[in-house]
């Protein structure tokens, strides 16, 4: 599972190495044909490890194989566009929507409807 101090290394990196969107986009296309699978995920994180959004990025890292980075309260916009594109390029290995289906998911069983 993602360690706090090591994630904030590679977001801080992320956030100083990239400016734009595009270039968000650039970094998921070659992490991507690297063979490095990875998302970006900020907010406020509960610490009881066996609940939403834990086990969704349990799952990730497990049955799909992407390395979650845990960014910390500090949002950046270009996270977003390094994980659709992730998310677009994964569409052809685990199926289109997966994701989001895992995360609606378990979602409704963690809150309900």
């Amino acid at each position: 599972m993602a360690s706090y101090p090591a994630d904030w290394k590679k977001a801080s990196y992320f956030r100083l190495s990239v400016n734009s969107c595009k270039q968000a986009e650039t970094k998921g296309e070659e992490d991507f044909k690297k063979g490095i699978l990875r998302m970006y995920f900020t907010g406020g994180f509960d610490e009881d490890m066996l609940s939403f959004p834990h086990t969704f990025y349990k799952q990730l890292e497990e049955k799909y194989k992407i390395e979650v980075i845990l960014a910390g309260d500090v949002g950046y916009p270009h996270f977003c566009c390094y994980n659709l594109k992730m998310d677009g390029l994964l569409s052809g290995r685990i199926g289109e929507g997966t994701i989001e289906k895992l995360y609606q998911k378990l979602h409704k069983a963690e809150y309900g409807e």
